[in-house]
């Protein structure tokens, strides 16, 4: 018998997209799932139309909850779902037809705790298609995650692995070990989530098949869209699991020093932030200064691969003698 999947969709403010992403599921040529709608409390016809799709098909359940954020809703999602494998699909994106399909045969080969596949970035201008980006790696790999530490770049560079709908996820593995989105994230959550899920497997699966389609143009900028301004501790969070899970496979060919480039890159992002908010007094830019200035991975990450790059080096001056104004101006300077 083939094994159940639970597909969860966070739902908030998409009533324009929202019927191409679950026509897509309903239209798959496996039938076996369960369908669940988390309306996270929006403020438009969402809600009501994920209604009119549970009248209209008995697979589909659907929770209507206050808004908590993406997390929250997918938490919510995950105490639902009843399936042996769960898939997350976001509402303004779509799936192929054949996409269950593809995942139940390849389960059927290979009992794996989880499947990543293929996806599309699709770039759309006033409902056009101008442009599209295919991730995913070249041909079928299954690896042991006590292994992965030699392929570990190579997937994080072609798959990208940070986003938590192209995994098909074995549910037994989050339910066993309590994982959940976290939710004060607010970036990198999917991340933070899949390297947790991962710390926790045996084997996976990596195929070439394209199964999903990613909505580039309704993913506005984060950091602009989103009130929390300091995110110096998301990314410490994020920056940590990283690490642990490089430390729990090994530190082979140096992976973790291979790492430190896109760490680095992901602790500018405040830098960049405080930039975005210029509405921010500049105590509490300067308390994100501060933050960095304590933050133990950031000066890790510095000292072993950040203090051979002028901007970095000069920039980690300033905070260290605590100079967050003449950091601020460096910033202001970068990024503007």
């Amino acid at each position: 018998m083939d094994p159940k999947i639970s597909i969860i969709v966070p739902v908030y403010k998409i009533e324009h997209y929202i019927h191409k992403c679950v026509d897509s599921i309903l239209a798959q040529s496996f039938k076996d799932f369960e369908l669940i709608l988390i309306n996270d409390g929006s403020p438009d016809d969402s809600g009501k139309i994920c209604n009119e799709y549970s009248v209209k098909d008995s697979r589909i359940k659907v929770i209507h909850k206050k808004n908590g954020g993406v997390s929250s809703a997918r938490n919510a999602g995950i105490d639902l779902a009843t399936g042996e494998y769960i898939l997350f699909v976001d509402s303004d994106d779509w799936i192929e037809k054949d996409a269950l399909d593809t995942l139940i045969n390849q389960l059927k080969l290979e009992k794996s705790d989880s499947i990543i596949f293929g996806s599309v970035k699709d770039l759309y201008t006033e409902q056009k298609l101008i442009k599209s980006e295919l991730n995913g790696v070249h041909k079928k790999v299954n690896i042991n995650v006590s292994d992965l530490g030699s392929n570990f770049v190579y997937l994080f560079n072609t798959v990208g692995l940070l986003a938590s709908w192209m995994y098909l996820f074995k549910a037994k593995i989050i339910k066993d070990h309590k994982l959940y989105f976290n939710e004060s994230l607010v970036l990198y959550e999917d991340f933070d989530f899949n390297l947790r899920f991962l710390k926790n497997s045996i084997n996976l699966t990596f195929i070439p098949n394209v199964l999903y389609h990613y909505n580039m143009s309704t993913s506005i900028n984060q950091l602009a869209k989103r009130n929390k301004y300091n995110i110096v501790s998301d990314i410490n969070t994020v920056s940590n699991s990283l690490l642990e899970f490089l430390e729990l496979i090994g530190n082979k060919e140096g992976i973790v020093r291979q790492m430190y480039p896109y760490i680095l890159t992901m602790y500018t992002l405040p830098l960049k932030n405080i930039i975005l908010h210029k509405k921010l007094k500049l105590r509490e830019k300067f308390k994100v200064l501060e933050e960095l200035r304590n933050d133990k991975i950031f000066a890790k990450v510095f000292l072993e691969y950040g203090k051979n790059l002028k901007f970095y080096k000069l920039f980690y001056a300033f905070i260290n003698k605590r100079m967050y104004l003449a950091a601020y101006y460096l910033i202001s300077l970068k990024f503007k």
